[in-house]
């Protein structure tokens, strides 16, 4: 084995390897979560409210516990009677910058608003789909029969869907702890600086950006299997997620057990984006259930459910102010945002990350932000890939084209006078991030020229002569990748050799088994294949974060280059007894332990079967923020029919400074992903629950518009890097840079396209209906 590898040696950092995943998975080998049964299984459906707000007044179950086949009808009384607790969700995250703070506060005699989160509603339902009940039966389609047989009584109340509507003064409350339905609000950065150049402004700016809610749409539904060993009193769940430790401690919450006493194992996940992070109801019912009834139960979610009570993306209001010198310049920045946080307190991380990231990549001298969120009748809200960013950059690049336009400045050049120089490098923001890294303005120029933008009004005018309306929008962008601020790497280097590594992220479609065996390699001296991937399993990881907000290889990348170093130095000690050579002249190049004196090489491996232990091993963790800002520019193009409204993206464009490529077709990738689900929001897609009732008018693959390949160009996409000096590695993060700038450059080429006829501004998603609507309204 060792002599067929060295001859595609490496270095493999940099290589577009193709995926090890990607055989086994297009192959039907994937091993997914409704693809596990376990002995003696039962199966689960939940009875779900039909109302979005309604007092429960009685549960009868009877007549669908006496059905053929039916187990049990389980309860919220059921479960509090058991001794268990609501879910501990933790919905205030820890600050971007001070990780061992929260993010946000009490502002006077207001708190922080986090409910208790049942899995199952009690007393009250607040939202359509929500689960009141529970049917387990011997089938799935035994169970399915006495969920509709189970008969609830509800006092039905007014809903509110809408974050504006629900904190108006005389809106249903949801919670008596939250009167008004503010969840919370608080403000930042400097009013007094921002009151004095508005004050002294040449031009002031104001929209209102309205980010319409969206489903997830994860290729594969959730499901949820739970066992329960009575012998050692261990429970275990086998779920789809982003991350299994955080999963264990929120499940040994709401179980009221140590997290010891709990096993999470996450098998082959379909697609993650931000809301798998967090836990289900359904997760937590299947486990405690299968304690009470002594076998395991098993529940998969249909399309319809999934539309109904996955944790849902964006839903924010921001209403933004910019006051601007006459040359343009930035001269404050002030916004509001208001976040529908849904009918339970799952997470603020978008609002978070929102206000911290709004300046982007341009010097502000002064901003002011008011944060709130608002509880309604739908169901919750999470952590949608990007999470605030796409929405604060949409925002800020949408007034600097309105600004452009008012002032008679070209697009570009406005950008150009307020991106951050590099001789301003370290930078710090108003609200805090500092930026160690990145050439904003060579990306910028590099997309304009990628995009042909000084020929684009050659191509508008031959739209014209079509009859086509075409425009051209541009967009800069960074991010403040954060995520868990904690990560553990373990490595052992076998004898058959093979290097196991076991760490606590969690790939949903990344490509973590291909990438992190190229950084292994590398940092070992082994080709990819040797490299064995462990994660899932809180058995077999000792601790991790999981993966979100670009953290994956930013914390993994740096512990394998620490493990691998302790291995090497442990390894290299070794090599100088079996080499019988001073330790200090042993030298370790190109995967090989050698001296001058003389023509002996061990590998790794080699020094592994000499071992005591018979392997060589290594560990690292951290705990704190890795900061690292990925950052570049976006560059659309479209075509509208005013007949029809429908609008085409007929080119996108993008530079994207990710750090380090360790894999650059699978950054590609990502990018790729990222460019289409941007585009989707953009003039697609919405969640739409009707106003009176809290009803979801679009539950299904049939209402609820999803990007299709044919909707989509060819993307011109290049990568950059401006090094970045916070991990070994140069890491910043791909995952969230196709999706960061694509709203706001897809609605600015919309509004370019429609500038012609008058129209300044338009809502997402920009349908051929609203286009169309706008169009013939027009004065």
């Amino acid at each position: 084995m060792a002599a067929e590898h060295e001859r595609t040696a490496g270095p493999f950092i940099g290589r577009p390897m193709l995926r090890y995943e990607d055989l086994r998975l297009v192959r039907g080998a994937g091993r997914y979560t409704d693809d596990i049964s376990l002995p003696n299984q039962t199966y689960a459906i939940f009875v779900r409210s039909p109302h979005a707000h309604a007092n429960i007044r009685k549960i009868d179950a009877a007549r669908a516990r006496a059905l053929p086949g039916v187990v049990a009808v389980l309860t919220a009384q059921d479960y509090l009677g058991d001794g268990c607790k609501p879910i501990p969700q933790v919905p205030n995250p820890t600050d971007v910058i001070e990780y061992k703070q929260l993010a946000f506060h009490a502002n006077g005699e207001r708190k922080v608003l986090d409910e208790p989160h049942l899995p199952l509603a009690a007393e009250r339902a607040r939202y359509v789909g929500e689960p009141v009940a529970v049917a387990i039966a011997e089938s799935a389609h035994a169970a399915r029969d006495a969920a509709e047989a189970v008969e609830v009584d509800y006092e039905v109340l007014p809903a509110v869907v809408d974050a504006e509507a629900a904190i108006t003064s005389g809106a249903q409350a949801l919670w008596p702890s939250a009167p008004d339905n503010v969840a919370l609000d608080c403000t930042f950065g400097d009013p007094e600086a921002v009151r004095e150049a508005f004050a002294g402004a040449d031009l002031v700016v104001e929209q209102t950006f309205r980010n319409q809610r969206i489903a997830t749409a994860q290729m594969e539904p959730r499901a949820a299997i739970g066992d329960y060993d009575a012998a050692s009193g261990q429970y275990i769940s086998i779920a789809g997620s982003q991350g299994v430790h955080q999963q264990r401690r929120a499940l040994a919450g709401a179980l009221g057990v140590p997290p010891e006493k709990v096993r999470v194992v996450c098998p082959d996940t379909g697609g993650g984006f931000g809301s798998r992070t967090y836990l289900n109801p359904e997760q937590v019912v299947v486990v405690w259930a299968a304690r009470r009834l002594g076998r395991p139960v098993k529940w998969t979610s249909d399309r319809t459910e999934a539309f109904l009570t996955d944790y849902q993306g964006r839903d924010l209001v921001t209403k933004a102010r910019m006051a601007l010198a006459a040359d343009g310049r930035i001269r404050a920045y002030a916004f509001e945002l208001l976040g529908n946080a849904g009918a339970h307190t799952v997470s603020y991380v978008p609002l978070n990350n929102g206000y911290r990231v709004s300046t982007t990549v341009y010097a502000v001298p002064a901003a002011t932000a008011r944060v709130r969120a608002a509880m309604t009748n739908t169901v919750s809200t999470g952590p949608f890939r990007g999470a605030g960013r796409p929405e604060a950059t949409l925002a800020i690049e949408r007034l600097l084209d309105i600004a452009a336009h008012r002032l008679g400045l070209d697009r570009a050049e406005i950008r150009r006078r307020n991106l951050v120089r590099l001789d301003q490098l370290p930078y710090k923001t108003a609200f805090g991030l500092t930026f160690d890294s990145g050439d904003f303005l060579a990306n910028m120029e590099r997309a304009l020229e990628l995009a042909g933008w000084r020929d684009f009004e050659t191509r508008r005018a031959e739209a014209k002569a079509r009859g086509r309306l075409r425009g051209i929008g541009i967009a800069n962008y960074v991010e403040s990748p954060v995520g868990f601020p904690h990560e553990r790497v373990d490595v052992r280097v076998r004898t058959d050799d093979t290097v196991e590594l076991v760490i606590g992220t969690q790939s949903t479609g990344q490509g973590h088994e291909t990438t992190f065996a190229q950084v292994m390699a590398d940092q070992l001296g082994v080709h990819p294949d040797q490299v064995r991937f462990v994660g899932g399993d809180t058995e077999k990881v000792v601790s991790g974060g999981g993966s979100h907000s670009d953290r994956s290889m930013r914390f993994a990348g740096r512990l394998m280059v620490e493990a691998s170093a302790e291995i090497v130095g442990k390894a290299r000690a070794l090599a100088a007894e079996l080499l019988q050579a001073d330790e200090a002249a042993v030298e370790w190049c190109d995967g090989f332990f050698a001296t001058p004196a003389s023509n002996r090489r061990l590998s790794i491996f080699d020094v592994a079967r000499a071992s005591a232990e018979g392997l060589l091993a290594g560990s690292a963790s951290y705990s704190g923020r890795i900061p690292a800002h990925p950052t570049g520019c976006a560059v659309c193009e479209v075509e509208i029919d005013p007949e029809t409204g429908v609008v085409e993206i007929v080119r996108h464009s993008s530079i994207d400074d990710a750090g380090q490529p360790i894999n650059p077709m699978i950054l590609h990738g990502q990018v790729h992903g990222g460019i289409a689900q941007g585009a989707g929001q953009a003039l697609l897609e919405a969640v739409v629950y009707a106003p009176d009732t809290g009803e979801m008018l679009t539950a299904s693959f049939m209402d609820y518009g999803m990007p299709r390949a044919d909707m989509l160009p060819f993307f011109d996409v290049e990568l950059a890097e401006h090094p970045t000096h916070g991990n070994p590695l140069r890491v910043k993060g791909g995952g969230e840079s196709g999706i960061t700038p694509c709203l706001a450059a897809v609605m600015n080429a919309v509004c370019d396209a429609l500038s012609p006829l008058g129209i300044e501004h338009l809502d997402m998603p920009a349908t051929p209906g609203r286009v169309w609507r706008v169009i013939q309204d027009r004065d």
